[in-house]
């Protein structure tokens, strides 16, 4: 089978082509520069440069039976960007003959998501859904890469990390191994849908900190901290341009997804999903070096 996988040199993409190509399909992908091309190179896959909302050529899709809509600008403001230019890639894939589409969303995407990111996955979630093609929403995918990964660089880099309202909200879960399973089964087995891939049991902020701090052997200390006190501070940052890993969009995000469905598929696709322990475990070399 031939797949296309736009944002190909990203945590969720590099690591899809990777369990693709050992099941022997035939990957193609791209990215948004020339500067990124030579990272792609170690999945033996051919790559192209296609940036987000501007012109490119159609026949790059030609051939293709399943595409993989990984590609998100995650820059402040490129909310426009990201809708057009997705949907304009879905378009000209369906015109080269692109049967199945996989649009991968976010659990932080649905009618109440009050940050820039949520909002546009929201938008392009209902885009692919018309169009009678498949949506992802994934948990928080826990792996080497990805916001797990910008987790580890702050309990690494601070000697004193906020727990904002005592780390009591919940999160949804995912390993990267148990995502790309599920992904490559739907590839091969493309059905109309949407998909909400998590572990049943969600855990809490704390708990996943103190779970990464372990295996990572990170001297932080965990300070809870009322979100009262932790927002003043966040807009300052922001008016100050300080080089800070959260903002008040990702706070008030994650505040809003504490009222979201917590109901998942992926039983569907894995019958024994990877704990949180043997998640944070498996990228413990890495975590440590």
């Amino acid at each position: 089978m031939n797949v296309f996988i736009t944002g190909i040199n990203g945590f969720v993409g590099s690591a899809l082509a990777k369990a693709l190509l050992e099941r022997g399909h035939n990957v193609t992908g791209s990215v948004s520069g020339t500067e990124k091309l030579p990272a792609t190179t170690k999945y033996e896959t051919q790559c192209v440069v296609l940036r987000m909302n501007e012109d490119f050529d159609p026949g790059v899709f030609r051939g293709v039976n399943v595409l993989v809509h990984c590609a998100h600008d995650l820059r402040k403001g490129k909310s426009t960007a990201n809708t057009e230019g997705t949907k304009k890639i879905a378009r000209a894939a369906l015109g080269e003959g692109v049967n199945w589409q996989i649009f991968i969303s976010s659990y932080s995407a649905h009618e109440k998501a009050t940050s820039e990111y949520g909002q546009t996955k929201w938008e392009l979630e209902k885009f692919f859904l018309q169009l009678g093609q498949m949506v992802v929403k994934p948990g928080l995918v826990i792996g080497y890469g990805g916001l797990f990964l910008k987790l580890c660089g702050f309990l690494q880099k601070y000697p004193f990390v906020p727990l904002v309202d005592g780390g009591k909200g919940k999160l949804p879960i995912i390993s990267i191994h148990d995502l790309t399973t599920s992904l490559v089964q739907l590839i091969e087995n493309p059905r109309i849908g949407s998909f909400r891939l998590c572990n049943a049991e969600q855990v809490s902020l704390k708990e996943l900190l103190v779970q990464i701090k372990r295996v990572g052997n990170y001297k932080a200390v965990l300070v809870p901290v009322p979100v009262q006190i932790i927002y003043p501070g966040l807009w300052i940052s922001d008016k100050l341009g300080l080089p800070f890993q959260l903002d008040i969009g990702n706070l008030k995000g994650f505040r809003a997804n504490q009222s979201v469905d917590d109901s998942t598929d992926l039983n569907e696709f894995i019958s024994q999903p990877m704990t949180l322990k043997e998640m944070v475990e498996a990228s413990s070399p890495k975590l440590n070096r």
